[in-house]
């Protein structure tokens, strides 16, 4: 089983900002972790969240 050696959050206000921040990472050897997580900010916009893992 690999280990998990980094993690990092990406987030943005924008879904099609946060799929090419996601699809950058992976092409650096990111994993994404989890679900895609939306938050209603208090403003009724939306931040979109996606943790990523990086394994040895």
């Amino acid at each position: 089983m690999n280990k998990i050696i980094a993690y990092k959050i990406l987030e943005d206000d924008f879904r099609e900002n946060l799929v090419k921040m996601v699809n950058q990472s992976i092409g650096e050897g990111w994993q994404p972790y989890g679900d895609l997580i939306v938050y209603v900010l208090s403003n009724n916009s939306y931040c979109f969240c996606q943790a990523m893992i990086k394994t040895d």
